[in-house]
């Protein structure tokens, strides 16, 4: 799983623990769906390097958005190719 000090300072994230953890938690479900995965399929498994770097993308969408909900926008596009393995 990803660890929350890395994700911040990958992307440079000065927020609350909690909300990063929403964020994280949002785009694990939503690389576990796209994927057909079934729900905590990642909990128990090491992340795939592009999965991962889908996930920070994902969070970093979230973040910069400032929702808790991915909506299918032009950006995502990339992120789909990631998780498309």
């Amino acid at each position: 799983m990803i660890i929350i000090d890395a994700i911040k300072s990958e992307l440079q994230l000065n927020i609350e623990d909690d909300l990063l953890l929403s964020y994280i938690d949002t785009a694990v479900r939503y690389a576990e769906e796209y994927q057909k995965h079934p729900s905590g399929y990642y909990l128990q498994r090491a992340l795939p390097p592009k999965v991962k770097e889908a996930i920070i993308l994902l969070v970093q969408h979230l973040h910069i958005h400032n929702s808790g909900n991915i909506k299918s926008r032009h950006e995502l596009n990339y992120i789909h190719t990631l998780l498309m393995f």
